[in-house]
């Protein structure tokens, strides 16, 4: 994230996804306490992939984004061994970047 808040405009409609599976959230605080001291206000919206699978859920976040017609997709990339290893790649990131129809901005 530490990168994209430079390209993120004053007046830009901030949206952070959060994959939900069966009622659970991953813990928020400290990425909106990060992006309120660059004076970021984001909206948090949850959307469940539909399966618990990798490459679902980064079906899922694909889709969602493309519905809000965001403009920009900021995301960490982390790695799995079976799939895209040469890249060091995980399932959701390499099923963002082989589908995606929007600028994406990855992190590690």
């Amino acid at each position: 994230m530490g990168a994209a808040v430079r390209l993120i405009a004053p007046d830009a409609t901030v949206r952070v996804l959060v994959a939900v599976r069966g009622g659970e959230q991953a813990p928020m605080a400290a990425l909106l306490d990060y992006l309120s001291c660059w004076g970021i206000a984001p909206a948090v919206e949850a959307f469940d992939p539909g399966s618990n699978s990798a490459r679902a859920r980064g079906r899922g976040l694909l889709r969602h984004a493309q519905e809000s017609r965001a403009d920009l997709l900021v995301m960490g990339a982390y790695s799995q061994k079976q799939m895209m290893q040469l890249l060091r790649l995980g399932g959701a990131t390499a099923k963002v970047i082989t589908a995606n129809t929007m600028p994406v901005l990855l992190s590690h």
